[in-house]
C-alpha cells in the first residue's frame, strides 16, 4: 500500500499508527492487511452539511451548475 501512495514503507508505518493510535480515525487488520475508517457514513454527513451551510451563508447554491 505504500508504494501504491507513493510514499516509503517506513513513513507509511509512521502515518498509519498516527492515525490509529493519536487521531483514532481508522482500524488496521494485520492478519489480512485491511484498513477500515471509522464512522464513515457519520463523518461524511457532517461535511457535507458544513459545506452547505458555508455555501449558504455566502449566498452561494449548494447545488452543482450545470456546464454546457
Amino acid at each position: 500500500m505504500a508504494f501504491d501512495l507513493s510514499y516509503s514503507i517506513d513513513c507509511f508505518h509512521l502515518l498509519k499508527k498516527r492515525f490509529i493510535e493519536h487521531y483514532k480515525l481508522i482500524r488496521y487488520n494485520p492478519e489480512i492487511g485491511e484498513l477500515s475508517i471509522k464512522n464513515w457514513g457519520t463523518n461524511l454527513k457532517a461535511k457535507v452539511r458544513q459545506l452547505k451551510t458555508t455555501h449558504e451563508a455566502k449566498g452561494q447554491s449548494a447545488g452543482y451548475s450545470k456546464s454546457k
